[in-house]
């Protein structure tokens, strides 16, 4: 499309979808358009149980109920069939754990392509009976239409219009990371003090691999190697811990990380009870009353989920050790329960939106002209991400970010008032994909 929605909700229309990336921003915008439309919007996003899912698109495909918008994340490429008539990017940035950098041609073309999916619960069953509806119907004449795609501002409607005007570079090689049988076998050149950090970064110096494949980067495992290397344990335990779900940058996680190191290390003190540096108490803490008020109660909830999801992840391959899996699963019900409600509670802040928005653009463009001064216009293969694009709603572990970043905590206001957001229903969904146009 050649409009944008020029930042204003009343310009949405009956069948759209509100893409953002993140749960904050996706509750706050629930809110916003709830308020600015008078009207009702579902919310899906992968990290909310697949009955809830279930029911709020059934809630939004239902044409003959006042849920007229869905507020959406980027895994709506894949996973939920989603009657769509128009696909609103709340923003063309997106952050991708280190800093915020400009969507990429497949995430749009994947997200976007989600626009046109306007198919009634009616047509649905009637196409499984084997019949259809007659020609030149209103339900055939919608059937057959393509789907649009815009944005809330105009400042990122050129970036996605640009995106579907372009082919997207082909991919030329595959990631890889050498297995642990490998790692194991490497290290056995080395003295038995070498630090793993350094053994991988001499594997990746001296591996040959096909021109089809290319080493992943491994930035992260390095640092996690690094802060896991006090603590004695084989060469496999260490490799454990470089696959293991964790986020360095993610509040209080380092600590955490070592924590649970040393547990393994030891061979013991792995109760959860036992853990200092899993904070705990934060689920006795009132959001009203936190020290530094209701976003740094958000950023402690969300870091202890992180830290519960970590333990689990190691009481499976280390049972002996963290013995508290049925306390530790009760644990993360209870944050998750402490977390809903707090997005529950969001009030949608304009003001403190667009300035968000602002900055993320700013940074993005930062991102995209150092990066073109360095690599003298070409972008690194390296900072590409191979496997781009949506993830599958069904696919375990799937969960956007609480946050994109600390600060957008500060665009959001918890309110005293509840806004529902799950009701049953029973809806037909249907798989079949029309055209986006912009």
């Amino acid at each position: 499309m050649r409009e944008s929605l020029q930042g204003d909700f009343r310009n949405l229309r009956k069948g759209d979808a509100v893409v953002a990336f993140s749960r904050v921003g996706l509750h706050s915008l629930k809110a916003g358009i709830e308020k600015a439309t008078g009207r009702r919007c579902a919310i899906v996003y992968g990290s909310l149980p697949p009955e809830t899912r279930a029911q709020q698109a059934a809630l939004f495909n239902d044409p003959d109920n006042d849920y007229d918008y869905l507020a959406a994340s980027d895994a709506i490429g894949m996973g939920l069939n989603l009657e769509i008539k128009r696909v609103v990017f709340e923003t063309a940035t997106k952050h991708d754990g280190m800093q915020y950098r400009t969507l990429h041609i497949p995430e749009v073309k994947q997200i976007g392509g989600r626009a046109g999916r306007y198919r009634t619960a009616t047509q649905d069953m009637k196409a499984s009976a084997g019949t259809s509806p007659p020609a030149g119907s209103p339900a055939a004449v919608k059937w057959g239409t393509a789907g649009f795609v815009t944005t809330m501002e105009d400042e990122d409607l050129k970036v996605i219009q640009r995106s579907f005007s372009t082919d997207a570079e082909p991919l030329k090689t595959a990631g890889i990371l050498p297995p642990t049988r490998i790692i194991e076998r490497f290290s056995s050149y080395f003295p038995p003090q070498t630090p793993l950090s350094f053994m991988l970064l001499r594997l990746k110096e001296l591996a040959k691999i096909s021109s089809k494949f290319h080493f992943c980067r491994s930035d992260d495992m390095i640092e996690v190697a690094d802060i896991i290397q006090p603590y004695p344990m084989s060469i496999s335990d260490r490799c454990i811990f470089l696959s293991a779900p964790v986020t360095l940058r993610d509040f209080g996680q380092k600590e955490v990380l070592k924590a649970f190191a040393k547990c393994v290390s030891d061979m013991s003190g792995g109760h959860l009870l036992d853990i200092e540096e899993i904070n705990l108490e934060v689920l006795d803490a009132d959001r009203d009353t936190f020290p530094g008020g209701s976003s740094l109660y958000l950023r402690h909830l969300e870091a202890l989920h992180k830290s519960i999801t970590l333990y689990l992840w190691l009481s499976y391959r280390y049972l002996g050790i963290f013995e508290s899996q049925h306390l530790a699963f009760h644990v993360k019900g209870l944050v998750e329960e402490k977390i809903n409600d707090y997005l529950e509670h969001l009030n949608f802040v304009p003001e403190a939106r667009l300035q968000h928005a602002r900055r993320a653009r700013q940074m993005a463009e930062q991102r995209r002209v150092k990066q073109e001064k360095v690599f003298h216009g070409e972008t690194p293969s390296d900072d590409l991400p191979h496997h781009e694009g949506p993830g599958n709603w069904q696919e375990e572990g799937h969960e956007e970010p609480l946050l994109e970043d600390p600060e957008e905590a500060q665009t959001v206001t918890p309110s005293s008032e509840r806004t529902s957001g799950i009701i049953s229903t029973d809806s037909n969904q249907d798989q079949t994909r029309a055209g986006a146009q912009v």
